[in-house]
């Protein structure tokens, strides 16, 4: 993807993994078959910034022109092939040294049953996060939760016990968790399930918010666990 509009990509940059595309770097038309040569080798601009950074004396730049392709001499000597500075006419859509980690992802939501969860945060992070991946890379789950009996609890944890063990097999190593729920309007409780009565909600109030392991081996996933008052009953849940 251009690392200007985060649109398709064309030039890519020898130095780095980005891409620059030709609707955002202008090359003169008959200098077009010319950089395609394999003796000729692209730098992007960002990292033309680098070099010139490291150019300067200190903390000043040497403010060098982007001459974008080159060619490289028998001494090692680089030589700019179009005549002029290429255009570019597109500003970065992210720092300029920006890259996109595309290592396999989970979004994982877990939300009140009964909630929802069209036009989600997590939803808008996926649709979001797709162009720049696999498709078997980037996971999203949307698990419902209803820990409202300690029934509701153990087969809570055993479902939980069962994706963590899913995603490991699926060699997913990082994971961004959401927990959506609604409070009491009193005391701002958070429910957490149906206790007995279908359409009764129970509430809890949380006491901490704490990071735990699911595994240990060499990806290191992790997830958060939201810990009701008493403790008996655990949102999101893992066996060690």
């Amino acid at each position: 993807w251009c690392c200007l509009c985060q649109g398709g990509g064309t030039y890519c940059c020898d130095a780095c993994n980005r891409v620059v595309c030709n609707e955002c770097l202008l090359v003169p038309p008959n200098f077009v078959e010319v950089i395609l040569s394999d003796q000729v080798f692209f730098i992007c601009p960002g990292c033309h910034d680098e070099r010139d950074r490291k150019a300067g004396q200190g903390c000043k730049r040497a403010f060098l022109p982007y001459d974008g392709f080159f060619t490289r001499t028998d001494n090692g000597r680089e030589v700019p092939v179009l005549p002029s500075p290429p255009v570019i006419r597109h500003h970065y859509g992210m720092s300029s040294r920006s890259e996109v980690n595309d290592s396999p992802l989970a979004i994982i939501h877990l939300h009140l049953s009964g909630m929802v969860v069209a036009g989600t945060p997590p939803r808008v992070i996926y649709e979001n996060f797709h162009s720049y991946f696999d498709l078997k890379n980037l996971l999203l789950l949307e698990l419902e939760f209803d820990c409202g009996t300690a029934e509701k609890v153990a087969a809570h944890q055993r479902r939980m016990a069962e994706v963590a063990e899913d995603l490991r097999m699926q060699g997913i190593g990082r994971t961004v968790l959401f927990i959506s729920t609604h409070s009491e309007q009193t005391r701002g409780d958070l429910f957490i399930g149906r206790d007995g009565q279908p359409e009764k909600y129970f509430s809890t109030e949380v006491e901490a918010v704490c990071i735990s392991a699911i595994w240990r081996c060499s990806t290191n996933l992790n997830c958060f666990a939201v810990l009701p008052r008493s403790g008996a009953r655990t949102i999101w849940q893992f066996a060690p």
